[in-house]
């Protein structure tokens, strides 16, 4: 069932992430520089955020994939959510660097991990921590991350190096 949902998710993800990608904007020059002491200058070009709330020329697939988004942000009271490199925010998250900084850390795992391995990591944490958001493995790598870059703003790290000791990778 995980894997069926995983596979789903990742096709989903796929969709919306290449809807979106040129209605995104790129990080801006003072959000690069904030984040350039944690991310790869990369990772940080590949990014594009959707606002949601802003107005965009959208056809009519993209206007029902858009308001589907909202309807997710607002049933689960998201201030992010992250498909592949393609971070969308709510118009109150929009100035939030550590909500930014949180989805950028799952960009950096979609791109360790790939969006299926992404997809397949997170369900399987979701199902066995029974369904409880805050226990997903990789959103607790997020927190954590983003816990230690804003109490510890002069202590900068390499995410890249921190999510990879997480996941285990060399």
């Amino acid at each position: 069932m995980i894997y069926i949902l995983s596979w789903l998710a990742q096709r989903w993800a796929k969709k919306q992430q290449k809807a979106f990608y040129h209605l995104g904007e790129p990080l801006s020059d003072i959000e690069k520089a904030a984040f350039l002491p944690y991310f790869s200058l990369d990772i940080l070009e590949r990014v594009r955020k959707v606002v949601l709330g802003k107005t965009h020329p959208l056809d009519i697939l993209t206007k029902i994939r858009l308001s589907m988004l909202k309807t997710v942000f607002r049933c689960r009271h998201l201030a992010g959510l992250t498909l592949i490199n393609c971070v969308f925010l709510d118009r109150q998250s929009e100035a939030s660097l550590p909500t930014l900084f949180h989805e950028l850390v799952h960009v950096l795992q979609y791109d360790v991990l790939s969006a299926e391995g992404f997809l397949k990591r997170y369900f399987k944490s979701w199902a066995h921590h029974k369904f409880q958001y805050h226990q997903i493995a990789l959103e607790r790598v997020a927190y954590s991350l983003t816990h230690h870059y804003v109490t510890f703003p002069d202590k900068p790290f390499s995410v890249e190096e921190r999510v990879l000791a997480g996941l285990e990778i060399k």
